[in-house]
């Protein structure tokens, strides 16, 4: 009786991009966009699984009460 054997390895693919805007003294807001791409490969090097277009919008806020680069307030 024979027993085949996989040794799956992955490959991935990532890229992001951010920005920030200073919106007056003491408000900022960030923005940003991210993308991945995985592919599971398997036995004979057939792509058994693909995630593909799989993007994740990120935004962030951070808001400076005194206005003196010393205090935040954030959120994401």
């Amino acid at each position: 009786m024979g027993t085949d054997f996989t040794d799956p390895h992955t490959q991935n693919i990532g890229a992001f991009i951010q920005d920030s805007v200073k919106l007056g003294r003491n408000l900022t807001v960030n923005a940003g966009l991210r993308y991945e791409q995985q592919k599971v490969i398997g036995l004979e090097d057939v792509t058994t699984f693909t995630l593909k277009n799989e993007w994740s919008p990120r935004l962030g806020i951070v808001w400076d009460p005194t206005a003196s680069g010393k205090a935040k307030v954030y959120g994401s």
